[in-house]
């Protein structure tokens, strides 16, 4: 049985389970917990932080709500059974993706090529070998430093950067 429990959590962290599939494991678990001890927290906690993970570096939102109302749900059983911390840690993950889920919906990929400078810095990143200095992109589109911490920010939500933000600050292409 306790076998069964950790392959179930194994099935939602590797992201293999549909959100119904993982309540419905979580579930089944807490039934079991007697089997599962004291790590059933921590195990829904971890598959969850899992799934979080994979959402948010993800370019998909199709199934972020339904993550959502899994994850605030396993939050109610977990504060429900006395674990009030893990169930607030749980909080925390499903209010990180909500607000991813409402970036991807606000910074539609279509929307954030249409707008200023934004092709412009794909063709400068493009032509630099796929990255580029912050300070170069500065001088060769005449554009503010805020303007342009702004239109990254954007393209990185969207994905199709990355800011290396060490003493360089390149932005890079994304693979």
């Amino acid at each position: 049985m306790a076998s069964d429990v950790t392959r179930a959590f194994d099935h939602i962290a590797s992201g293999e389970a549909s959100p119904a599939e993982a309540l419905a494991a979580i579930r089944e678990a807490r039934e079991a917990r007697a089997v599962a001890g004291k790590a059933y927290g921590q195990r829904v906690y971890m598959a969850l932080k899992a799934v979080t993970l994979r959402q948010l570096t993800s370019r998909r939102g199709d199934d972020a709500n339904a993550w959502i109302d899994v994850i605030r749900q396993a939050s109610g059983l977990l504060k429900a059974d006395g674990d009030a911390a893990l169930g607030e840690r749980l909080l925390t993950l499903s209010d990180m993706t909500a607000d991813w889920a409402r970036t991807c919906k606000v910074h539609d990929l279509k929307s954030v090529l249409e707008r200023p400078y934004v092709l412009s810095i794909l063709e400068v990143l493009h032509a630099g070998g796929g990255s580029a200095k912050r300070a170069d992109l500065v001088k060769r589109l005449s554009v503010g430093d805020a303007n342009l911490s702004r239109i990254l920010g954007t393209l990185e939500g969207v994905g199709l950067i990355l800011r290396d933000k060490r003493k360089e600050r390149t932005v890079s292409l994304t693979p």
